[in-house]
């Protein structure tokens, strides 16, 4: 048994008004559905897109590692590497070709930061 109910509605799309035989009907032809879930999918992405690029901030852990660093007296190669902002190998490289110098406790390298320190100011005045 298939009722015989029309319902006057309003197209979501286009809004066009249009005759319904369902309740659910929410678009007046398969193209109007079409085009409206290609625009929510679309809108979807860009939402999506928004979101990710509001959630993105300055790393605070950087300026925290950095406050950590100044009060240590000794530090370690990732922080010297932090300190200097520069890579972990690129460290080891200097530290290979004598750019910079470290003691050696174990396999560990322990560089004083004081030294760093200096370094970073005599490579600024060389700059300028």
């Amino acid at each position: 048994m298939s009722s015989n109910i029309q319902l006057e509605l309003v197209c979501e799309y286009c809004k066009k008004e249009f005759t319904a035989r369902k309740t659910t009907k929410r678009f007046c032809s398969h193209n109007c559905a079409r085009n409206s879930h290609k625009d929510r999918t679309r809108n979807a992405k860009i939402q999506a897109a928004l979101d990710r690029k509001n959630q993105i901030k300055p790393p605070v852990t950087e300026i925290k590692k950095i406050t950590t660093i100044q009060e240590k007296q000794l530090l370690t190669l990732d922080e010297a590497a932090t300190l200097l902002h520069i890579s972990p190998l690129t460290c080891r490289r200097w530290l290979k070709e004598g750019k910079i110098i470290s003691s050696r406790i174990g396999k560990k390298h322990i560089f004083n930061r004081e030294y760093l320190n200096n370094l970073i100011s005599k490579k600024g005045e060389q700059i300028n």
